[in-house]
């Protein structure tokens, strides 16, 4: 698994954030996913053989807005690191 950090824009409110997470949360091989709307920013947990980073922004694109990632993909241990 690979956890991720993602710059969001576009979203103005909560409902904003929850669309985000809410479609995100759909994909598969996405296991956890936790949008910030004060930050204006998604971070998830992810099965690098079924979803990419690049599947991950297109989806928030589709939802009509921004997505970038913040940093490389980091491999997520068994005690959560």
């Amino acid at each position: 698994m690979e956890k991720a950090l993602f710059d969001i824009t576009g979203m103005a409110c909560s409902a904003c954030s929850a669309r985000v997470e809410k479609g995100i949360s759909k994909l598969d091989g996405v296991f956890e996913v936790k949008v910030n709307l004060l930050t204006n920013s998604m971070a998830l947990v992810y099965d690098a053989g079924r979803a990419s980073p690049a599947g991950i922004m297109k989806t928030v694109e589709e939802l009509g807005y921004g997505a970038a990632l913040k940093s490389p993909p980091v491999k997520k241990t068994a005690l959560g690191q």
